[in-house]
């Protein structure tokens, strides 16, 4: 390496923060420890309206305290979420950085901007410890990392828990679910999850992360099969929420 490559390294390193701009509108950012710019950060879309009590997506009126998902189940397994973005505009932007840009470490930033707010719910002082909805292993090797990880790691350093990266695995690559019903996603999901390590979840209140929360199929697959490893809760959590009936 010539002496001007090296410079220019050693001033990306000292200068700027990994990635180098601002996933939402590609501002160059010097050295600082956010990783979006003042105005996109300010700009960001947050939750400021009622909110599902199950789920925690926004609901789209006044009445009543679940979201359609939620309120057609049968029996609950949410015992409560929190979502922290619209799932719009600057939102949709940061999370395609953090989930197809190379830029893992973005999600431990916004797993600690939820732990602040996660921590003033009532029921943040039950959570044991946190858990991200897992990647299939081709999907993880096509990727690299799994996103919900290091929202999780975000979160968990912030609020002082552990995280349990490896209890819950996903056996069965299922395709995308994008654009397919809520029946359809289900049925591509039944039997997807399993426990991996159920001394680590058993009596256990858990907090569940993902990144984006449509239907909550997945969410909900996911926590069904911690309830019936032997988990006592499972809260949870996603960065942000597509808008929900």
């Amino acid at each position: 390496m010539d002496v001007k490559m090296a410079l220019r390294d050693t001033l990306r390193r000292v200068m700027f923060v990994p990635g180098g701009a601002c996933p939402v509108c590609g501002r160059v950012l010097f050295r600082t420890p956010e990783h979006l710019c003042a105005r996109c950060q300010g700009d960001l879309p947050k939750m400021n309206q009622r909110a599902c009590r199950c789920c925690g997506r926004p609901l789209a009126s006044e009445q009543g305290l679940l979201c359609g998902h939620c309120a057609s189940e049968v029996v609950q397994v949410f015992s409560g979420g929190f979502v922290w973005l619209h799932y719009r505009a600057g939102a949709q932007r940061m999370i395609a950085a953090l989930k197809f840009g190379g830029r893992p470490v973005l999600g431990l930033w916004m797993g600690a901007q939820m732990a602040g707010e996660i921590a003033a719910l009532d029921w943040c002082e039950a959570v044991e410890a946190v858990l991200p909805v897992p990647l299939h292993p081709h999907r993880f090797l096509e990727r690299g990392y799994n996103q919900s990880a290091f929202l999780a790691r975000g979160i968990g350093n912030a609020l002082n828990l552990p995280v349990l990266e490896d209890a819950l695995v996903r056996y069965a690559d299922t395709p995308h679910q994008l654009g397919l019903s809520r029946s359809a996603r289900m049925k591509n999901l039944t039997g997807a999850f399993a426990v991996k390590d159920e001394a680590a979840v058993e009596g256990k209140t858990l907090l569940l992360t993902d990144d984006v929360i449509t239907t909550g199929s997945t969410l909900r697959e996911c926590a069904a099969t911690l309830l019936a490893a032997g988990a006592r809760a499972v809260y949870v959590c996603a960065a942000a929420a597509a808008p929900g009936d």
